[in-house]
């Protein structure tokens, strides 16, 4: 449609000279020569600023009135309303236009004869806010106004959308209708507030309606344009009643529907989006869904709040599950859930969700913890992304035929069986990654033993939060106190400490402890052992507390690792040794090799052994004092330590995605705003919104279809919004 009525914009000024110099400013740079005048009529402001600025204005456009006496707001929309026979946009000092804002105006007015008044959307609009309704909303840190301009654009629906009154901020209005309907109300609302609601149902009333442009942004600062001490009063209000009593049945009626909730939530998510891609590194990590709080994911943790500066992606997979949790500047700020509800196998199902999520946030490196339950060939799918990667292997999984831990002690590892294709595939897959880390020394070695990796390797002790130590320099003249620390499961050799103390020759002769979560099984198996009383054990998780102080308390000399698993690392381990406390472990995995390197502890073999071991501490305890010399010397990770050492990976390994083509960009685009012009311009009730968006997904795959194979990834991008819980 042609753009070519010509319009009369009526700025109503009193005082806000900073804000004014900015509103005439977007106007004149952001509007057409040939489709506006501008009427400024200054209301007696008090500050001279004004009447000087407005006085050096010489634009052709422009034309400037100055009161003899103060009018009040409504009196001074009136009177620039009279000075003008064109269609007219009240617009408040205190606002900022933005690129095409008339133009879009203008057509949203002539789509229909019935339409009466025009309103944008704005940051503070009532129930026309974006991103969120009924919100004086700020500027988001490091936007700019046609930021919010451009996702109002792809947020909106572009149908119209009829709301029971126009917002005065920014107001178009026909000139047929105020020929038919007349000025303001200038007896009734002459200082403001509650006018363009009068004007609004007079127009309502003589057959017309009132309207929103969604896809239109203007800035408005808001609460400075009037006269102080202005409100929307109760008086106010009961005055509008008293002409328009089913004024609330219809903002009642336009809540209950609530029709821009569709585009408040996408204009949502594109503002976290935004936000997330000008940081300067967007990583993502790839790992199994955790059924509770381990090592690896406290390490991730670790991580995303000690890099406040980098935003997190984190996937857990699992099958046909993906989870994604978005975090920026160190807080959740976005969370999801995506399912495979197609016919495809869940190995193309994850790398579509992991491709599509690269491309949109402009992902610059994968970090790979753990692939449990998910698809191996995702070890290389960086390679066609343009990016780069980094594994951390934090278990033996890829390197063995088993999935569970557990089982490594029975089917062993790849070089023990014969699988050589399977071998072959995962070098195959590793020499694509930039850099494998490993927490210990004890996996550098199992990976290199097993494989020929040709890829760069470093090792990086997972870090803790230093702890006070608290050393017991009273154990040789008192009975020894000795702890299991951390999750109290059998899959951690806890038998093994319960037999200990059921040994008529151990019970009595030492002082037990459980520090960690305790959970039912173990205590109905304490009580078949008959140990319930005497032993002391404690509900809290070591994770969550402060080890140090249930370590002082019960006065720890020394502390177990009887697992029976080849830990990777051993978090508690490193919390023992930090806390200047003995430790005693099985020589497997990393809790073996760590001890017998630093010397912190002694290692067994057997239980037989650690039952030994511990009768000959308790009678010569001068071994304990060559460990306490160790202790001395030896030097626990911190976590800040860890984390610089991560930031330096992050910076060389780095890469800056911006797309690789601009048909993929133009291509996403389109499947953008495919999915935007579905979800949005539906008027429907809060209940049906979710309903419609599990509708999307098939028509938007129709309009995918379209784009080259390829490309034919793009089409998963819609399953990144598609359940998004917390747009």
């Amino acid at each position: 449609m042609s753009v070519k009525t010509k319009v009369s914009i009526i700025i109503p000024v009193y005082d806000a000279y900073e804000y004014l110099m900015k509103c005439v400013n977007s106007v004149i740079c952001n509007t057409p020569a040939e489709l506006y005048e501008l009427i400024l009529i200054d209301d007696k402001s008090p500050d001279s600023r004004v009447k000087k600025y407005l006085g050096s204005l010489s634009h052709p456009n422009v034309k400037v009135y100055f009161n003899k006496k103060n009018l009040g707001f409504v009196g001074n929309c009136n009177r620039g309303m009279t000075l003008t026979k064109n269609d007219v946009v009240l617009l408040n000092s205190d606002t900022e236009v933005t690129k095409g804002w008339l133009q879009n105006l203008i057509i949203t007015a002539y789509k229909s004869d019935s339409i009466a008044t025009v309103t944008p959307m704005s940051n503070n609009a009532s129930i026309l806010s974006l991103p969120n309704k009924n919100t004086n909303n700020e500027l988001p840190k490091d936007f700019e106004i046609e930021d919010m301009s451009d996702i109002a654009k792809k947020s909106s629906s572009n149908e119209i959308l009829s709301i029971p009154t126009a917002i005065g901020f920014c107001m178009y209005i026909k000139r047929q209708v105020i020929t038919e309907v007349g000025l303001f109300d200038e007896e009734t609302f002459g200082k403001g507030y509650g006018e363009e609601n009068d004007f609004s149902m007079r127009a309502i009333k003589a057959g017309y309606i009132n309207v929103a442009d969604t896809k239109t942004f203007i800035y408005h600062k808001g609460n400075v344009s009037f006269q102080t001490g202005k409100s929307f009063s109760e008086e106010k209000m009961r005055k509008l009643l008293d002409k328009h009593p089913d004024f609330q049945k219809h903002i009642n009626k336009y809540i209950k529907l609530d029709p821009l909730d569709a585009q408040t939530t996408i204009a949502s998510f594109l503002c976290k989006k935004l936000k997330l891609n000008r940081k300067s590194q967007n990583v993502l990590f790839v790992k199994h869904v955790e059924e509770s709080i381990g090592g690896t994911q406290v390490h991730i943790q670790h991580l995303i709040d000690g890099n406040k500066t980098i935003n997190f992606i984190t996937l857990s997979i699992r099958n046909d599950h993906i989870f994604v949790d978005i975090f920026s500047e160190g807080k959740l700020i976005l969370n999801t859930s995506l399912v495979n509800e197609t016919n495809e196998a869940n190995e193309i199902f994850q790398e579509k969700v992991i491709t599509s999520i690269c491309r949109f946030f402009n992902i610059g490196l994968i970090h790979f913890h753990h692939l449990l339950n998910a698809n191996i060939n995702l070890l290389g799918i960086h390679k066609k992304l343009g990016i780069k990667a980094v594994f951390t292997a934090h278990d033996v999984l890829l390197i063995s035929s088993a999935e569970q831990l557990i089982e490594h002690t029975k089917k062993g590892f790849l070089s023990k069986v014969n699988d050589s294709s399977f071998k072959s595939h995962i070098e195959n897959l590793i020499s694509k990654l930039n850099l494998i880390i490993y927490p210990s020394e004890y996996l550098y070695k199992k990976y290199n033993e097993v494989l020929n990796i040709n890829t760069k390797q470093i090792v990086i002790e997972h870090g803790i939060k230093l702890l006070k130590s608290n050393k017991n320099l009273e154990h040789e003249k008192k009975k020894l106190s000795i702890a299991y620390i951390g999750p109290c499961s059998f899959q951690k050799g806890l038998k093994t400490f319960v037999n200990l103390i059921a040994d008529t020759k151990l019970r009595n002769r030492f002082s037990w402890h459980l520090i960690g979560i305790v959970d039912p099984e173990v205590k109905r198996y304490l009580r078949q052992k008959g140990l319930k009383r005497g032993i002391h054990y404690t509900s809290d998780s070591y994770s969550n507390s402060d080890p140090s102080k249930l370590i002082e308390k019960y006065k720890v000399d020394i502390s177990i690792f009887p697992t029976k698993v080849p830990e990777s690392f051993c978090f508690t381990l490193s919390e023992s040794v930090s806390l200047g406390i003995p430790a005693i472990g099985r020589n497997i995995g990393a809790i073996g090799s760590r001890i017998k390197k630093h010397k912190f502890g002694l290692t067994f073999e057997t239980d037989k052994n650690l039952k030994r071991l511990l009768l000959d501490i308790d009678k010569d305890r001068k071994m304990l004092r060559q460990i306490y010399k160790n202790l001395d010397s030896t030097k626990i990770t911190s976590l800040e330590e860890m984390i610089e050492k991560y930031k330096e990976v992050y910076n060389k390994i780095y890469t800056r995605f911006l797309g690789v083509s601009k048909i993929i960009n133009n291509d996403f685009t389109l499947l953008q705003e495919s999915l935007y012009k579905d979800v949005k311009g539906h008027s429907i009730q809060k209940r049906n919104l979710e309903r419609l968006r599990y509708k999307v997904l098939d028509k938007v795959l129709g309009v995918v279809e379209k784009i080259k194979p390829a490309h034919s990834f793009i089409r998963t991008g819609v399953q990144i919004i598609r359940n998004l819980r917390r747009w």
